[in-house]
């Protein structure tokens, strides 16, 4: 056997391992991408979730406040309306 009929198994396998080595670092390098836009997508759905959550809180603030304030001129008008009315009808019947 000559020296060339020993290297070429030999090389052959070098570059098998070669571009097994390459397809490994190129599969990297696409988990590397994809996590990059996985977690851009995350910090951005959270986000939203974020700015969605503090407008729930305003508009539940608003229509509480809404409703304390309805309720009390519409109590404080019958209320102060009842006792009007009672005290016109004692004054009368004086």
């Amino acid at each position: 056997m000559s020296e060339d009929e020993h290297m070429a198994p030999v090389e052959r396998e070098i570059r098998a391992l070669a571009q097994g080595l390459q397809a490994v670092q190129d599969e990297q390098e696409y988990i590397v991408v994809r996590e990059k836009v996985h977690r851009n997508t995350a910090e951005s759905t959270n986000e939203r979730i974020l700015w969605w959550s503090i407008c729930q809180f305003i508009l539940l603030f608003a229509v509480c406040a809404w409703q304390v304030y309805y309720l009390k001129v519409r109590f404080f008008l019958n209320v102060t309306g009842i006792f009007v009315d009672s005290l016109l009808v004692s004054l009368s019947s004086r």
